[in-house]
């Protein structure tokens, strides 16, 4: 559930009221520069020391820095990652 839609993780997200991040395959998003995922993170867990992500099955396709699909398919029907580069 969720492999090319979000919307049980975001339902989930919007009804805990505590997640910082949610990911899901309709929104592309960068996980490098100064405006990236991992940035965020990072800033969010040096200044409060917590951060909560929700991550939905296929959120890895809607990334925007990070190749997908070159490599085929894994034995479960998922696009494999290329190498960060």
């Amino acid at each position: 559930m969720g492999r090319s839609c979000g919307y049980i993780a975001m339902g989930a997200s919007m009804a805990s009221r505590c997640v910082h991040v949610c990911l899901v395959p309709e929104f592309e998003y960068d996980l490098y520069g100064d405006h990236g995922l991992l940035n965020y993170v990072y800033q969010r867990l040096k200044k409060r020391g917590n951060c909560i992500i929700v991550v939905a099955e296929g959120a890895g396709d809607a990334i925007r820095d990070f190749k997908v699909g070159d490599r085929g398919l894994d034995d479960s029907g998922n696009k494999l990652f290329n190498d960060v580069g």
